[in-house]
């Protein structure tokens, strides 16, 4: 047998300095682009890297052939019954076989009786896969999404930042691809300099001769081993902050240490405020002695080839100047008390037309009380209204102000220096950043079902990329946070709504639905199964999470396969009854029953129903659907012995009613139809 040919394929993005925030999504995106397009046209590849940095991002995958595999394409046409007409092609057949250029001689069939149908073989025969990249290529680079898009003079496409060049490579050939009035080139950039790669092979060699150390798992090696020399001689660790570490390696192609300090007197503030000023103003670590004390001294990761002495002494001005501006706003507004503060949110805007923030803060407290009284969750209510009252207060304070970041912080900080105790204190931080507890998560959720919610009533809806106020990331935590806790979001969505004038309801239902779909499949989900219960308009992501859990359990079982497939015959009739405009009796008629096998599906189904309510009633799914099995012989039977729509309309009409019954009674769980049954 031959063996293919297989070469190295490179694509490296140069761009202006991006946003090291969306350095992640661009490097993801591009990947998963690049290995969708490889699996779509079938062509064979091996290992793929990828990384970036604030200045470039590249994707290498290994042992991709040069030809995509020959297949056979299934397509379908219509059913037998459709196609002929007593022996000759319909024309439908006719249209069908036109519209694939397809004779008589070229079909062959699929499945049996009344499911059989017309389908046609299709050979399709291997292509270059330089020709599909050159092709699909630009079609990678339009589905990349960020969170802001901008407009270049110089580019014709929107992207967070203009790019500056593309280096495409197969082998030792170049890939010939435009976009954003950029040509693709066989070289790359270090500043303004030209590095030009002579095959995709040696491109990790001849970046890091030039200075530029692609791999971000290398460049952490190198900064951690510095960081730790500068650990033993001050005979201490750095304040390890994973994010922090990912921004500074995507900000520092080949990475350097520098070293500061600033006054002992700082060192009187509370040390989460040192930390945050200097990781999010600065970018700095932090230092602290074995004893976990911290040090005046800080570390900072800088491009190799810097005066490190100049470059030190110029960080210490900013941090000494930082610090002395937090201390002195810390010492002004431990002075003062929550209820200050809170009466000082009345002058600060939250949204124009929305009101202040002491108004969505009141807002967040009846919502909170709302979830309380209206939903059976075990919480100490005076507890969570505290946290819902002090919520807001510390974005008046000076501090807060003048470092953003310290929302949630500060107002945890001087709630413990006030003296209140530590859960309102923590309930207050985690609001902003990440709740826990039960209190926090009510309080969380009435915040978040607000903002959403005041934002829709602005009209300030996210459509596709553009998501000006970051609802989505918003509407995301929303979710995240319900799966943890039992509440139904369309009550409280429509409490928050009649908190203000204007309802757009359905749309903000179907922007929801839309984010705890994509958050299932990140999940690992499939979509069928999302779609199943999404289908039957469950909005309580608690309970719908625990639905497709037990559909994604149960689905590799065999005798589920066969049930799915039964499920779909009894959907199919009734939709095809209702059609017709069939009426439905109140209930299944015994004395309608005439055939034995309609009469024991109909037992049965009585004798599983009592069964089924209760474990439903207990939300354990799984069982639930392990229950209603038992019905797939009977449902089976039914189907083989008993012909539904006959001529007789008390017959046709009492068993299209107990196909209802018995599909009521899936959907009572989730819309089957939706599965996807391998081979069927």
């Amino acid at each position: 047998m031959k063996m293919k040919k297989k070469l190295d394929l490179l694509i490296e993005i140069d761009t202006e300095p991006f946003p090291a925030r969306f350095v992640r999504d661009f490097v993801k995106g591009l990947e998963e682009g690049l290995k969708r397009v490889l699996n779509e046209e079938r062509i064979d590849f091996g290992e793929v890297s990828s990384c970036g940095s604030v200045y470039r991002v590249w994707v290498y995958i290994k042992d991709v052939s040069t030809n995509t595999e020959e297949k056979i394409k299934v397509i379908k046409g219509p059913k037998f019954k459709t196609a002929f007409l007593n022996g000759n092609p319909t024309d439908a057949l006719r249209g069908f076989l036109k519209k694939y250029n397809a004779d008589l001689k070229d079909i062959d069939y699929e499945g049996e009786g009344e499911e059989k149908r017309v389908i046609l073989n299709i050979k399709i025969f291997p292509r270059n896969t330089e020709e599909i990249l050159m092709e699909r290529t630009v079609e990678i680079f339009k589905s990349l999404s960020f969170e802001k898009m901008m407009r270049w003079p110089e580019a014709d496409f929107p992207f967070p930042r203009p790019i500056r060049n593309i280096l495409f490579m197969f082998g030792a050939k170049r890939v010939k691809v435009s976009f954003s009035k950029i040509e693709s080139r066989n070289y790359c950039l270090k500043n303004d300099k030209r590095i030009k790669i002579s095959s995709s092979s040696e491109f990790f060699k001849i970046m890091k001769n030039n200075g530029v150390i692609l791999k971000k798992g290398e460049r952490e090696n190198i900064f951690l081993s510095k960081v730790n020399q500068v650990e033993r001689r001050l005979k201490g660790n750095i304040v390890f902050d994973r994010d922090l570490l990912d921004e500074v390696l995507e900000l520092n192609e080949n990475p350097e240490v520098i070293t500061g300090s600033f006054s002992e007197k700082f060192l009187q503030l509370p040390e989460e405020i040192i930390i945050e000023v200097l990781k999010e103003q600065q970018k700095f670590f932090c230092f602290k002695n074995m004893r976990g004390k911290l040090l005046p001294y800080f570390v900072a990761c800088v491009e190799k080839g810097i005066n490190k002495k100049k470059v030190s002494k110029n960080m210490e001005r900013v941090v000494e100047a930082r610090l002395e501006d937090a201390l002195f706003f810390f010492k002004s507004d431990i002075e003062k008390n929550p209820d200050y503060f809170n009466e000082k949110l009345k002058g600060i805007v939250f949204q124009e037309k929305l009101g202040t923030l002491f108004d969505k803060k009141e807002r967040v407290k009846k919502l909170s009380k709302f979830i309380i009284e209206n939903f059976k969750i075990e919480v100490e209510r005076e507890i969570t209204m505290k946290i819902a009252e002090y919520s807001k207060f510390d974005s008046s304070t000076k501090l807060v102000y003048e470092f953003p970041e310290l929302s949630g912080v500060a107002g945890r900080i001087y709630l413990e220096v006030w003296g209140y105790d530590e859960r309102i204190a923590r309930g207050v931080e985690g609001v902003k950043k990440n709740p826990s507890d039960r209190e926090t998560v009510i309080v969380y959720i009435a915040d978040k079902i607000d903002t959403i919610v005041g934002s829709f009533i602005l009209g300030k809806i996210p459509k596709g990329s553009f998501d000006p106020l970051g609802l989505k990331k918003e509407a995301d935590n929303l979710l995240e946070s319900c799966f943890s806790i039992d509440i139904d979001l369309k009550k409280i969505i429509e409490y928050s709504f009649s908190l203000y004038k204007n309802s757009p309801l359905s749309e903000i239902y179907n922007f929801l639905i839309s984010r705890l779909e994509n958050i299932l499949k990140e999940k690992g989900f499939r979509f069928d199964e999302i779609e199943s219960v999404l289908n039957i308009k469950n909005f309580n992501p608690f309970d719908v999470l625990k639905r497709v859990e037990a559909i994604r359990k149960i689905r590799e079982e065999e005798d589920f396969k066969e049930l799915i497939t039964g499920f779909k015959r009894v959907n199919n009739i009734l939709n095809q009854a209702e059609k017709k405009g069939e009426n439905f009796f109140d209930g299944v008629k015994e004395e309608f029953l005439e055939k034995p096998e309609e009469k024991k599906l109909y037992d049965n189904f009585l004798t599983i129903k009592d069964e089924f309510d209760d474990i439903l009633n207990n939300r354990d799914y799984y069982k639930a659907l392990k229950v209603i099995l038992k019905l797939k012989k009977d449902i089976d039977e039914f189907f083989d012995k008993v012909f539904v729509m006959v001529e007789d309309e008390k017959l046709r009409k009492n068993r299209i009613t107990l196909l209802k019954a018995i599909r009521d009674g899936f959907f009572k769980i989730a819309d089957l139809s939706k599965i996807v049954v391998e081979g069927g």
